[in-house]
């Protein structure tokens, strides 16, 4: 999963002010802990695309998420993306208390 994350976000490195992306850094002692990027998908829903902390620094996860959606007061709903099936993940999203889960699926072309 960080290998797919860090391709995307190689992509969405130089257009990022183009693309209207925010994102966080939490850094400890000059080295980053945390780091969370997401866009406004309408007027009122902030999608927030990842977010990686080091798990070895403990409540660094929910720091940066609860800072960064603090700032995000103008938007109603905060979509948190999926869990990639991970079951810890699954069960940090849902201590959130989500109004609604939306399924999420995978488009993938076929060959020929």
């Amino acid at each position: 999963m960080l290998n797919d994350g860090l391709l995307c976000l190689e992509g969405i490195f130089e257009p990022f002010a183009e693309l209207g992306l925010k994102a966080r850094v939490v850094q400890i002692d000059g080295k980053i802990k945390a780091f969370t990027v997401g866009f406004e998908m309408s007027p009122g829903t902030f999608c927030i695309l990842y977010e990686f902390a080091d798990l070895s620094v403990k409540g660094v996860s929910q720091y940066i998420f609860r800072r960064f959606c603090q700032e995000l007061e103008a938007y109603k709903y905060i979509n948190i993306m999926d869990d990639s099936g991970l079951k810890n993940l699954k069960a940090v999203k849902e201590s959130y208390r989500p109004l609604r889960l939306i399924p999420a699926f995978i488009a993938d072309r076929k060959n020929g």
